[in-house]
């Protein structure tokens, strides 16, 4: 259904601000689903993927939640054991994790592939500028009511 400008001037920011998230994490999840993970896997898979002498699964979700404050690192411990399980990811004796050469190759289908791919379906139709302002629309009403518009890749 389309809307008239005045009609959108009308309706609720959280409404389109949840109903974007759900749809486009859900895509987001879509998409990763052809590598059978999904984001907590990836989130893992990164971030092991770049400490130098290898994470703990407490460190490894703390750094997922220094990055995505607004997830449940709960289920972090669980994506870790699916990683460990197909050998994407190695646990030694100490607790230490590292992603071994299947992590890697399977971390640049993430970034190389699965991800570009998604972010074209998700951005089609819509310029470079659009983008921008709706990310800088979202940042500012964020910051207006006391949250943490800030984002740490």
């Amino acid at each position: 259904m389309e809307f008239t400008d005045a009609e959108l001037l009308t309706q609720p920011m959280g409404y389109w601000a949840g109903a974007a998230q759900q749809a486009i994490v859900g895509h987001m999840n879509d998409s990763l689903g052809q590598l059978g993970i999904r984001q907590p896997h990836a989130w893992s898979l990164f971030r092991v993927g770049e400490s130098e002498g290898g994470f703990t699964r407490d460190e490894a979700a703390k750094k997922v939640a220094e990055t995505r404050p607004y997830v449940d690192v709960s289920v972090i411990d669980g994506a870790i054991g699916d990683l460990v399980e197909w050998g994407w990811l190695t646990e030694d004796q100490q607790g230490l994790l590292t992603r071994t050469e299947t992590g890697t190759t399977a971390w640049k289908q993430v970034t190389g592939e699965v991800i570009p791919a998604a972010q074209t379906r998700l951005r089609a139709g819509v310029g470079d500028e659009e983008y921008v302002a709706a990310i800088k629309v979202l940042r500012r009403m964020i910051t207006n009511v006391g949250g943490d518009a800030g984002f740490v890749a």
